[in-house]
């Protein structure tokens, strides 16, 4: 049961980090877009390789700094660590959620949901349930559950 409890409590951390790293790869993306902001484009006069050598304007881009090309490159490699992360925070919290999800006991699939997933105290439990239940009644029904499923 104290594995349960563990794997529970854990989840909300979980969506604490799933918040942290959206807020970084958005700031990321915003320095991205900043140096990406400051490419340079223009237009140079070219002409085709062959004979007649017709001239005609070819368009020309890049970032302006060996600065801006390096902050770049570190920026989409940091995102690229980031979104790794991010990839493993949503497959635990997938994990957790299908363990509730399959939980054979209303009851306690409801008593773990308002605790765990959303974050509520016991008492607020004992009141979504209704019925005259009271923080100690919840908790103990689903110690008893968990301690039964061992």
């Amino acid at each position: 049961m104290e594995n349960k409890k563990v794997t529970f409590e854990k989840y909300q951390k979980l969506k604490l980090e799933q918040k942290r790293l959206n807020d970084r790869i958005e700031s990321l993306l915003s320095e991205r877009d900043d140096i990406r902001s400051r490419i340079l484009i223009d237009g140079v006069v070219a002409s085709d390789q062959q004979f007649p050598y017709i001239a005609h304007i070819a368009k020309v881009e890049g970032i302006e700094g060996d600065d801006d090309k390096f902050d770049n490159h570190i920026i989409n490699l940091e995102l690229k660590r980031v979104r790794k992360m991010q990839d493993a925070n949503d497959l635990a919290l997938s994990q957790i959620r299908e363990f509730v999800d399959n939980i054979d006991d209303e009851y306690i699939k409801s008593i773990v949901t308002y605790r765990f997933i959303e974050g509520m105290s016991w008492r607020q439990v004992a009141f979504k349930m209704g019925g005259g239940n009271t923080e100690d009644s919840v908790r103990k029904a689903y110690t008893r559950y968990f301690e039964r499923i061992k």
